[in-house]
């Protein structure tokens, strides 16, 4: 999910389509690049901390067999303390790679949000269309989008869904015409049946 400036190298969220932005994906790209550096610099901390690691267990097993027993003690600790440092570094790594994964899904989301308001109901293969990425990280951006109140999941098909993909849209929006009328015709038949029953 994270997509970097081929001249700056920050976080950003491309657009093969000219989509109009509403600035709401600056903030979750803010935090990506926050966590993204944060990532680098716990990485190399653990790269520094396990060389180091590597240097006192040398000097550690040269004391040992130089039966300077004191000092290989201290140098196989030193040691134990490095590669915990650099275990720790490294996982702290993993931990800010992941938050930045996951503000950039918010990041797709939110500029998800904003070509359903110009474009209507979509789907992932043309949001990934529009916006020029694999169809895998349009679909993980839509995905998350139903759990925000302002997203509705379409799953009435038309005539316009003959794919079978599933449409996503903003609640504000109207749904196209031919599912309207599919709507009403089977309210319509329900409404039918109902009073089938009750005249049995």
């Amino acid at each position: 999910m994270i997509f970097v400036c081929a001249a700056c190298g920050r976080p950003r969220v491309p657009a093969e389509q000219p989509v109009t932005r509403s600035g709401a994906e600056r903030e979750p790209l803010a935090k990506a690049e926050a966590d993204l550096k944060s990532s680098a610099i716990a990485f190399a901390l653990g790269v520094v901390a396990f060389v180091i690691g590597a240097a006192a267990l040398g000097t550690a097993s040269l004391a040992f067999l130089l039966d300077f027993g004191w000092f290989a003690l201290f140098a196989f600790v030193a040691t134990l303390l490095f590669v915990g440092a650099g275990a720790f570094a490294v996982l702290t790594s993993r931990g800010a790679k992941k938050r930045a994964d996951e503000q950039m899904r918010d990041a797709f989301g939110a500029a998800a949000v904003d070509v359903m308001r110009q474009r209507g109901a979509i789907s992932a293969p043309q949001l990934a269309q529009i916006l020029g990425v694999p169809e895998e990280v349009a679909d993980q951006a839509l995905t998350r989008l139903p759990a925000r109140n302002d997203v509705r999941v379409d799953t009435v098909l038309d005539d316009r869904a003959a794919d079978g993909q599933v449409r996503y849209r903003v609640a504000d929006q109207t749904l196209p015409a031919e599912t309207l009328d599919e709507a009403g015709d089977f309210d319509a038949r329900l409404r039918e049946a109902m009073r089938a029953k009750e005249q049995r």
